[in-house]
């Protein structure tokens, strides 16, 4: 039972840790004075005091739903990646199938199966394309 609690104070150390590193990275920060010069702390010649910036140690659930709101906001940024993979799906396949529609066309010798072919690919590079702008459309919303 002990090493659960040392498991366990430890999982909220490493929390609290990376909690106060988000807070600050994203700029939810409060200023920490002090009389004298101790380590870390910057000189305000204004008042005469010393003071460094510290994640705010609110707990209140605004906080709380401020952080996970920017969470969200930031995973969406992720979807950039799938949109640029739609993007390469579509510039290849037009690429194969302006490839494959050439070979079938001098194998087969008829020129209208190399236009069935290459539009049929142009309308799947279209679709793809088209998937590619609706993700980035939401993703800046």
């Amino acid at each position: 039972m002990k090493k659960a609690k040392e498991y366990a104070k430890e999982l909220e150390s490493k929390y609290e840790n990376l909690r106060n590193d988000y807070l600050f990275q994203h700029g939810y920060v409060e200023k920490e004075s002090c009389e004298k010069e101790d380590g870390g702390y910057i000189y305000n010649s204004e008042d005469g005091t010393y003071y460094k910036l510290v994640p705010v140690r609110d707990t209140s659930e605004e906080l709380e739903k401020i952080v996970s709101l920017d969470k969200k906001c930031n995973s969406l940024k992720n979807y950039k990646y799938i949109s640029s993979l739609f993007r390469g799906f579509a510039i290849v396949n037009l690429i194969i199938g302006l490839i494959g529609a050439i070979v079938i066309s001098f194998s087969v010798s008829v020129l209208f199966i190399f236009f069935t072919v290459f539009y049929l690919d142009v309308v799947l590079s279209v679709i793809l394309l088209g998937i590619a702008k609706i993700i980035d459309i939401l993703g800046e919303k």
